[in-house]
């Protein structure tokens, strides 16, 4: 018989033992995969999405005092600036459903400059534009509450800040984008009336005309206002939603915490399961050593077996990973940033390595002390 002959006859010796054993590999290797899709996603802020390019220019000293609206039009004329909005944030709850959805508040011309990825009908747009009323609804949000063009909504906020406000909305649209956003927008001037036309903004959102713009706006805007009645802060859209999650902790390191636990627990099932499995077969090892196998020989065919268990493990749960992320594409943080949750090489490439460090930790121990034994005494072993 040969060798992998051998390492293969013996993966289905207990197929329920090896079918268990791959399944609780799958399943923790799994949640590592989106663990780690998430740690990739919160490490790389400068990734392309488009939310980049969006900067947001709030109050330096308080998330709470608001901007004056002439801001805007200094900062329309800045170089490298393609649009700038007000904006107000809204988040309300429809029917008796419990969820609260995220409505932003943006100048309805602006809109589709600060988003130009967005794909809506020329109706759709001479219908948002023409009613102050008028919202657009991601394809996924509308669908969810089986929203239609034309349909009256009305939304509700809980929200303290808003003292209970309810708002009335007319579906103008439904709008598409690549990252299947579930964010409705509507008219910033109707949030502005509904709180007796204040004209302040709590943020404005600029769009740069590309990467290299970034940072000479974000330093150009701050410094216009540093002598103003009040001072800016500016960031990019992404980084500020990124900053919004840091202060419930560190997230990054909570998601590397339990990727750790994760690994360690489904380290010492695997262990138990593969000391259990070459316990049992101590008096073959024996009968193989007298036969002329080296013990090397012996510790590669036994770590092999694991091995090949581990990477099947992680092979099915990196899988699963990868449809989840893909099938949770259309979430966003805050209702703005789509969370591009992504399973690619890097973490297939970690969960293959972990599959490789369960294989040979759960089983080198063993499988070496077995190999150790003397002949006679291991053809005498009963376990």
């Amino acid at each position: 018989m040969s060798w992998l002959r051998y390492v293969l006859k013996n993966l289905v010796r207990n197929r329920r033992r090896t079918v268990l054993t791959v399944a609780s590999l799958a399943v923790s290797l799994f949640l590592v995969g989106v663990l780690a899709a998430a740690y990739r996603f919160l490490t790389a802020p400068a990734e392309s999405n488009g939310t980049e390019l969006v900067l947001l220019v709030s109050p330096r000293a308080s998330p709470d005092t608001a901007l004056p609206l002439w801001y805007q039009d200094r900062i329309a004329a800045l170089p490298g600036v393609v649009a700038v909005s007000p904006f107000g944030y809204f988040a309300g709850r429809y029917g008796s459903h419990h969820a609260l959805i995220p409505a932003l508040g943006l100048e309805p011309q602006s809109v589709f400059r600060l988003f130009p990825d967005w794909k809506v009908s020329p109706q759709t747009r001479r219908r948002f534009f023409a009613d102050r009323r008028a919202m657009i609804a991601g394809r996924a949000l509308a669908q969810k509450y089986g929203w239609r063009v034309g349909q009256h909504i009305y939304l509700v906020t809980p929200l303290p800040l808003y003292s209970n406000l309810g708002l009335e909305f007319i579906i103008a649209g439904i709008y598409d984008s690549p990252n299947r956003t579930g964010t409705a927008v509507f008219h910033w001037n109707y949030l502005n009336a509904a709180f007796g036309n204040t004209d302040q903004a709590y943020q404005f959102w600029v769009r740069a005309r590309s990467a290299r713009d970034v940072p000479r706006l974000t330093s150009a805007i701050d410094a216009m206002f540093r002598d103003a009645p009040v001072p800016t802060r500016t960031g990019t859209l992404k980084q500020a939603m990124l900053d919004f999650l840091n202060l419930l902790g560190n997230v990054k390191l909570v998601l590397l915490g339990v990727m750790a636990a994760v690994t360690f627990s489904i380290l010492l099932v695997v262990a138990n399961t593969m000391a259990m499995s070459i316990r049992e077969r101590t008096p073959e090892i024996a009968t193989l050593r007298a036969l002329g196998f080296q013990r090397r020989q012996i510790l590669a065919a036994l770590t092999a077996e694991s091995v090949a268990l581990a990477l099947l493990g992680a092979g099915i749960g990196g899988l699963g990973a990868s449809a989840l992320t893909r099938a949770a594409s259309g979430f966003a943080i805050g209702g703005a940033v789509p969370a591009q949750l992504s399973v690619g090489g890097s973490v297939f490439a970690l969960l293959s390595l972990l599959g490789v460090v369960i294989g040979l930790a759960s089983t080198l121990p063993t499988a070496w002390r077995v190999s150790r034994l003397r002949i006679a005494d291991a053809l005498r072993y009963v376990g």
